[in-house]
Order: C-alpha cells, then sequence, then structure tokens
C-alpha cells in the first residue's frame, strides 16, 4: 500500500509513504440480509457468525416500520464459506402475525435469489428466529446457509405453488453428470427440516411417508446435487429456493369407518387378518 502527494502537497515524511504486509487473507463472499419491518422494528436484531462462532456481520439500527431494508455484506470465509443466521426482536412480537404488522426475512445473493426466509412469526416465537424451542433436533444453531450458492434448484414453475397434492413433484435443475438430489423442505422459524434423497431431480410430496409435509403449511424448499466426491452430501452446498406447499382441499383424508356390509371396505363390526395379526 502506498501513498503520495497528500492534499495534493509534497509529503514532509516520504519514508512513510508505504507499506507492505505478506499473506492477508482478504477473501469474502458476498450477500445480503433483506428485512422487511413491522409497525416497531426498534428491537430488530440479526447476527450472523461463521464456522469459528466468529461475528462476520450484524444488523444496522431498524427506525422506520413497514418498509423493505437491504444490508449488503461481504462475509468473511476465514473459518469457511458456512454461516448462522440468527434473528431477535426484544419486543417479543416477531414480524408477523401478532397484529403489529407484517414484516418478514430474507438471505439473499447478489443477483436477488433467495438463499433462505420466512416471515418471523411472532406466534411461533416472538423473541428468537429460530425458535429455542426447533422442531427439528439439529435446527439449534441458527438458520444455516452456505455461500456461494450451490448450482441447482427448484424449478421457476414450482415456485409459490400452495395448490400442490400428493402426486405433484417438485424438479429442481438438472446438472450434468448428476444423478443424486437431495430436497430439503424447511420452516425455519419453527425449526423444522425434512431432508429427502432420491436418484433424480424431482420428488413426489407423497414419497415422504415418514414426517410426510403438513398440508397447508408453507415450506422453504432447496436442493443440492450430489458431485463429486460422490456419495457425500456434506460436501455439496444447497442452492437457492423458494416457497412451496400442499393444498390440504386437494388431500385425500379418512372420513370415517365404511360401513356398507356389502362393499369390500366393509369395516364396521368386522375383525380381519393382516398378515397375521388383527
Amino acid at each position: 500500500m502506498s501513498t503520495s502527494a497528500p492534499n495534493s502537497q509534497v509529503d514532509d515524511i516520504p519514508t512513510n509513504d508505504a507499506d507492505s504486509e505478506l499473506n492477508v487473507d482478504v477473501t469474502g463472499e458476498t450477500m445480503i440480509v433483506e428485512i422487511t419491518t413491522d409497525n416497531d422494528p426498534s428491537q430488530l436484531i440479526w447476527q450472523i457468525y461463521d464456522q469459528g462462532n466468529q461475528l462476520v456481520g450484524v444488523s444496522p439500527v431498524y427506525a422506520t416500520p413497514n418498509v423493505t431494508v437491504p444490508t449488503t455484506l461481504c462475509l468473511s470465509t476465514l473459518n469457511g464459506t458456512c454461516f448462522n443466521f440468527f434473528l431477535f426482536d426484544f419486543l417479543g412480537d416477531g414480524l408477523s402475525q401478532t397484529g403489529n404488522g407484517s414484516g418478514s426475512w430474507r438471505l439473499r445473493t447478489t443477483g436477488g435469489a433467495t438463499l433462505l426466509g420466512d416471515d418471523f412469526d411472532g406466534t411461533v416465537d416472538g423473541t428468537f428466529s429460530p425458535t429455542v424451542s426447533p422442531l427439528s433436533a439439529w435446527y439449534t444453531n441458527g438458520h444455516p446457509f452456505c455461500l456461494p450458492a450451490g448450482p441447482t434448484e427448484p424449478l421457476p414453475s414450482e415456485c409459490g405453488i400452495f395448490t400442490n397434492n400428493l402426486q405433484s413433484k417438485v424438479y429442481c435443475k438438472a446438472l450434468p453428470g448428476v444423478t443424486n438430489y437431495q430436497f430439503q423442505f424447511l420452516r425455519p422459524d419453527e425449526g423444522y427440516s425434512r431432508q429427502i434423497s432420491v436418484p433424480r431431480n424431482w420428488v413426489k410430496f407423497g414419497e415422504m411417508q415418514t414426517f410426510p409435509l403438513l398440508p397447508g403449511e408453507v415450506y422453504f424448499c432447496r436442493v443440492r446435487a450430489d458431485q463429486a466426491p460422490f456419495g457425500n452430501y456434506s460436501t455439496d452446498k444447497y442452492g437457492t429456493g423458494c416457497e412451496m406447499g400442499i393444498d390440504p382441499l386437494l388431500v385425500p383424508g379418512c372420513t370415517g369407518l365404511v360401513d356398507d356390509i356389502g362393499a369390500p371396505a366393509h369395516s364396521c363390526g368386522v375383525i380381519k387378518l393382516f398378515g397375521g395379526s388383527r
């Protein structure tokens, strides 16, 4: 680093006009935290930590209600390229669903795609997002994301669709040479995650028979591709994602036992054997 002609004048001490330092790591990844404020954002704070638990990003002061405020950050990658985002509202009403406005949070790439986001639903936890009582056991250290975003993502035609049924498929962008993909469905504020790995670039909602997704809920979907070394998703980054859901009116349910003695499915007052078990 060097300077010359300070204040357009000849320097009285030219011997200190230059300095150097070897092996300085100035690498970083740029992203945007986008907050839509509620009626009173004065106690809203967020923080971003790296894999070494070092604070690498912190919120500005939010003073204006009901506006969308993007904050661009260059996150240090000295401790890796994955991070955890924490959101706090010390008024205790979150950003939405409590009658004090309708806000939200989004983590975005510089191109505007969404890495992760939710509404900070105050009825889930008005002070912390993710909640301190997460629905998924591993979701205990903030909202996880990595930079740069991975190379695959749900197709645009899948995004913002909340009329899916159990036979509906979610497609992601197919990558050359990739066979396996892992889809992740999150309710971030609630600390909920459901992952499923499939040998194709689509998944059907009805495939998730254990811990199925619930109709009527909004899920943030993101996908990662199994790239070399194959068979180890831990080395693969999730791409950007979007929200979607299952329409409860389109999911068949059991309305009651069949009480028709002439029907094959007649169930009332009947004892049946299933593989030797009653």
